[in-house]
């Protein structure tokens, strides 16, 4: 587990006035669009390998979601669809079925991605932002008739 490490933003200030400039309904889908990439990236991605040994169902249960408390949050992870999962990777204990001895590799595979998420998001989120922003023009001038 990581208990901590120190990063550096370069840029944040030209980005911060790109954000800015931006209305709020486009800022928080251009932040979700960010998210969710990353979350797919690092975390779906890996989880995915990392409950093969579960089964297939298992595999197609690792999403993800948005937040219902925040607009620009993601949640990545197994679905409620294959809720035991959970108790195949942290164990269980039954009084009549006896014991189910955890295996421990959904915890371990997102700890190790934290460090790895929050570098490329310092490298690459002005990139991916500024793809998303122009995607979202040529999205709008299309619907527009612009192009």
């Amino acid at each position: 587990m990581i208990d901590s490490f120190d990063m550096k933003f370069l840029g944040l200030d030209e980005l911060d006035d790109a954000m800015k400039a931006l209305p709020d309904k486009t800022k928080d889908a251009v932040l979700k669009s960010v998210n969710l990439k990353l979350a797919k990236k690092f975390i779906v991605d890996r989880l995915r390998v990392e409950v093969a040994p579960y089964g297939e169902r298992a595999v197609k249960s690792v999403k993800t979601t948005g937040s219902r408390s925040d607009k620009t949050a993601v949640i990545a992870g197994p679905t409620s669809s294959a809720f035991w999962v959970r108790y195949l990777d942290l164990g269980a204990v039954r009084e009549t079925k006896g014991t189910i001895v955890g295996q421990d590799r959904i915890g371990p595979a997102i700890d190790s991605q934290i460090e790895p998420i929050a570098l490329e998001w310092s490298n690459e989120v002005g990139n991916i932002i500024m793809q998303t922003i122009e995607k979202r023009i040529k999205s709008g001038e299309r619907k527009l008739g612009l192009l």
